[in-house]
């Protein structure tokens, strides 16, 4: 005679199980040996709940640096030592100097025209500035602004001591010491130069820098 089963499990050598316990009713039928049984039956089903999780590898591995971190790092690499620690000094100032002044937010760094640049995306509070070592004067690099802006001829006004490069940059000497003051003003003039330069319009009806007349809106309201 074949024994009756009254118990059923469901088994998994691979992953946890949960024991759930059902009452199985008249209509929930179970065939054991070939008989029937149509008594009420209390049976343990092992229900399979998938595979345990496995611990995470290397949870504390150091994220990849972004991709324009990793430019940027490839860009100074290419400069001779000393230009590099100038280089990398003159960006620490920019930097500290852009954190200093409200309204300018934090610097975007890119490349531009192959050259390390820093920009007010955030704010457009003022003009791109880019540094570079300049190769036919191997003991010269440069801080650069836009030619079209009148900031080098501020610049020489306020410092004429130093060295420039037309109406395109201010060149500093590799071999001194950096002209720290003067150039911190000098980047925070253009790290606001469209902010100023608006101000002033707003406040004379005058360019800043060309002295002539903007044209005011219709729509725009007298000060009174």
């Amino acid at each position: 005679m074949r024994p009756r089963c009254s118990k059923a499990s469901i088994h998994s050598s691979q992953g946890c199980a949960t024991p759930l316990e059902h009452d199985i009713g008249a209509d929930d039928e179970s065939r054991c040996g070939g008989e029937v049984a149509r008594d009420r039956l209390t049976r343990t089903a092992t229900v399979w709940v998938g595979m345990p999780s496995l611990p995470k590898k290397n949870a504390t591995r150091k994220q990849p640096s972004r991709p324009s971190d990793l430019i940027l790092s490839a860009a100074f690499e290419t400069y001779p030592r000393l230009i590099r620690t100038k280089l990398l000094a003159l960006r620490k100032l920019i930097l500290g100097t852009a954190k200093a002044i409200d309204g300018v937010g934090t610097l975007e760094e890119a490349i531009k025209w192959g050259q390390v640049s820093f920009l007010t995306s955030e704010t457009g509070s003022g003009t791109t500035i880019r540094i570079d070592w300049v190769k036919s004067e191997p003991d010269r690099y440069a801080l650069y602004v836009h030619c079209q802006t009148n900031l080098i001829e501020t610049f020489r006004e306020i410092y004429p001591e130093l060295n420039y490069g037309g109406n395109r940059c201010i060149l500093l000497d590799a071999t001194e010491g950096a002209p720290t003051d003067a150039l911190r003003h000098c980047v925070g003039l253009a790290l606001t130069y469209h902010r100023d330069k608006n101000r002033h319009e707003r406040m004379t009806g005058r360019s800043q820098f060309s002295g002539q007349r903007v044209p005011r809106s219709t729509k725009a309201k007298r000060a009174s």
